[in-house]
């Protein structure tokens, strides 16, 4: 039955991210981050070793994807400012892995979360200017084609 409910949830995720717009997959991608750093806190503070290793891995990979998605030609200087601050949170990860310090782990985490919610906020702001634009839209009237026989 675990096994079926694992697939189930796969396949979930699968789909989640086959379906996503890009800006849906950039806050997929700082969920997963979060959520290796989290797991990472956890092995850290339990003394598994291996534990913590694969999720900071994880975590690092996360970030490197983040970086990744960064179009510097095109977002100018918040491009760089963002590609800085995740260079030095994939190496603050590096950092913690090698010196097993839920600190700097959690200081990651916390700069990912807040980050994710700033991007969270724009999103829904986005959308809800263009929802009103959309509803500003002068309605046509008259003229046009008619494809009346």
């Amino acid at each position: 039955m675990e096994q079926k409910n694992q697939n189930a949830q796969l396949a979930y995720q699968v789909t989640r991210i086959r379906t996503a717009s890009r800006e849906q997959l950039l806050l997929i991608t700082y969920d997963i981050a979060i959520r290796f750093c989290i797991a990472a806190e956890s092995a850290i503070a339990k003394g598994d070793t291996e534990e913590s290793h694969e999720n900071l891995l994880r975590a690092q990979n996360a970030v490197r994807e983040l970086m990744v998605s960064l179009n510097v030609q095109v977002g100018g200087s918040v491009a760089e400012n963002l590609m800085g601050l995740y260079d030095f949170m994939h190496r603050s990860l590096v950092e913690a892995n090698v010196e097993k310090s839920e600190e700097k782990v959690v200081m990651v985490r916390s700069m990912l979360e807040e980050l994710r919610d700033t991007w969270q906020e724009a999103l829904e702001k986005i959308k809800k200017e263009a929802i009103s634009n959309k509803q500003e839209e002068p309605v046509p009237s008259g003229g046009g084609v008619s494809f009346a026989g």
